[in-house]
């Protein structure tokens, strides 16, 4: 296995780090198709997903950041963590 100097790795870090992320954000996201409306919005904390649904289908799923606090499960109702073993289901209502 061959050495790389610090000089190099971060050469390369200077290099390819804007590319990669140019790539990454000029790739499309999938859209929500046409027409559908969301219905049910579920937080999936242990899995870190918020999923929206219509008409009891999945429409899309999105990766979730909860924070830095986070515990499996909470010490008393007002100890201000995040417990990981709760789902939170919302559903949203046409304005």
């Amino acid at each position: 296995m061959t050495k790389y100097n610090l000089k190099t790795i971060f050469q390369a870090t200077i290099l390819l780090g804007p590319i990669a992320f140019i790539l990454i954000n000029l790739i499309p996201e999938k859209s929500i198709p046409a027409g559908s409306e969301i219905d049910r919005l579920v937080v999936w904390k242990s899995k870190r997903e918020l999923v929206a649904y219509s008409n009891g289908k999945v429409i899309k799923t999105y990766r979730i950041s909860l924070g830095r606090n986070l515990r499996e499960t909470t010490k008393h109702p007002k100890d201000s963590t995040t417990s990981l073993t709760k789902t939170q289901t919302v559903f949203v209502t046409k304005i």
